[in-house]
């Protein structure tokens, strides 16, 4: 299947990757900001996508655009592909970018902006925040399925510390902590909103990298075809710390312990709080691990399942994630010649060899699932029952994607206001310093699309009563 409907790149032109980054508009930590590390390298320009013409079923699925990450193995750019994503309500997405600074170019994460009607959206930039001033629970967990989110600092004039709480698990919902994203004019604070689980999120594609006889094509338009299964994710996902970002795939090696990498589940079993650093780089919390903890808390086998699969990884004593496509489907092969759970599937599954393609691909056994990082878009409904996919309409993936490139240009407007800032002089860099103010033009249809209802069958539930310092 070509990776694009406008371009059919030659052998070798493009590498779906099954490990990398999540899209940070799919997921990221709630961690204290840092400034993300410098590369001393230019990012190719974007790539132009074309969104695939199947999507997640639902009332208000978007087109989110994909960006460039640096790979440090590779020394070179990935593309971190755009997906399907049902936006937590009544945000709109603000897109990252990478910024000249001093040795480089620096990534600035993107974030989910709480959208009024208006069409120009404040952003205040603050002076940074202090060290948190707790990470643990003072009093006693007051129910089974409560789970406890840590304090945090607010800007009033000045700092004031709101005090950490615990949260009641709502099925269906996940709260997002409030937190801080670093930009050049300043630290930005996003209050804690709810957010769907992983599963109901969207749909999430793989990275690729792209050749570049493909990057400095003309009009190449990219169309992502493989997507990161759900159930993939729960056996290998990370977190980094000092990057924000959550990985997936094989990062069990011990070599990535000592770069920030650590498992996203708890350190401790049956643990209330969630610790998802478990090997050698101190606490962090995680809204994710939070989540699924209390919701499975009758039920300790999913825990502690996914604990003994992480456990069993880091040993090398539990299979880890194939690394490449090619890999995975041998993987794949091998294990359905083993179990005979489908008929024939050899002659159907076309091994990758150079062009990452799949014909006619057929059911996976289940005891292949958690091994395969990604699977052809057409074939999630069949390992996944909870999928339901419905067609995308030409022009409805036209409209997307001009959405799309309206989500880039709002994160470009950002960019040269953050810039301007910076250049200035004007950014607040201590702690008395005053906050500065940004107004960004968001296009009529991206506000309408942020305002529009949640599922009628997801009624949000309340905002906390301890959002107030």
């Amino acid at each position: 299947m070509p990776a694009s409907r406008e371009a059919q790149p030659g052998n070798g032109d493009i590498e779906v990757l099954t490990r990398g980054p999540v899209h940070e508009a799919f997921a990221s930590t709630a961690e204290q900001p840092a400034a993300g590390p410098i590369v001393q390298r230019m990012p190719p320009n974007p790539i132009e996508e074309l969104p695939p013409d199947q999507k997640p079923d639902g009332d208000n699925v978007q087109w989110i655009p994909g960006y460039w990450a640096y790979d440090e193995e590779r020394t070179d750019f990935i593309w971190i592909s755009g997906f399907w994503r049902v936006p937590p309500p009544g945000r709109a997405w603000i897109a990252g970018s990478w910024r000249e600074v001093a040795g480089g170019r620096q990534w600035v994460h993107g974030f989910w902006q709480l959208v009024v009607q208006q069409q120009q959206q404040q952003l205040e930039y603050l002076p940074p925040p202090p060290v948190p001033l707790d990470f643990a629970p003072s009093i006693p967990q007051p129910t089974v399925t409560s789970y406890y989110v840590p304090g945090t600092w607010v800007h009033r004039g000045r700092y004031f510390w709101r005090p950490g709480y615990w949260m009641e698990h709502r099925p269906g919902w996940v709260w997002v902590p409030s937190h801080y994203r670093y930009t050049p004019g300043g630290y930005l604070f996003i209050d804690g909103y709810w957010d769907y689980p992983v599963a109901e999120r969207g749909i999430l594609f793989a990275p690729v990298y792209f050749a570049p006889v493909i990057v400095n094509r003309p009009a190449y338009v990219y169309t992502p075809v493989y997507a990161v299964p759900t159930q993939a994710m729960f056996g290998a996902l990370f977190i980094r710390q000092g990057v924000s970002n959550y990985y997936f795939g094989d990062y069990f090696e011990p070599r990535y312990t000592t770069i920030g990498f650590s498992a996203w589940n708890g350190s401790g079993r049956g643990s209330s709080f969630a610790l998802s650093v478990t090997v050698g780089r101190g606490v962090h919390y995680d809204p994710l691990w939070s989540y699924y903890q209390a919701g499975y808390r009758n039920n300790p086998v999913f825990v502690n399942q996914i604990n003994e699969v992480y456990v069993g990884r880091y040993n090398n004593v539990i299979a880890r994630p194939p690394r490449t496509l090619i890999q995975q489907n041998t993987v794949v092969n091998n294990i359905t010649n083993v179990t005979n759970n489908v008929t024939n599937v050899t002659n159907n599954v076309t091994n990758v060899t150079n062009n990452n393609r799949i014909v006619n691909p057929a059911p996976v056994p289940a005891a292949a699932q958690n091994l395969m990082m990604v699977q052809p878009l057409k074939t999630l409904p069949q390992s996944n029952t909870a999928v339901t996919l419905k067609a995308v309409p030409k022009e409805e993936q036209v409209r997307e994607q001009q959405l799309s490139r309206q989500l880039r240009e709002v994160g470009t407007q950002r960019n040269k206001a953050e810039t301007q800032i910076a250049d200035r002089q004007l950014t607040p860099t201590t702690q008395n310093d005053k906050p500065r103010q940004v107004a960004l033009d968001v296009p009529k249809q991206v506000v309408a699309r942020a305002q529009a209802p949640a599922e009628p069958r997801k009624v949000l539930p309340p905002t906390p009563p301890q959002q107030q310092p």
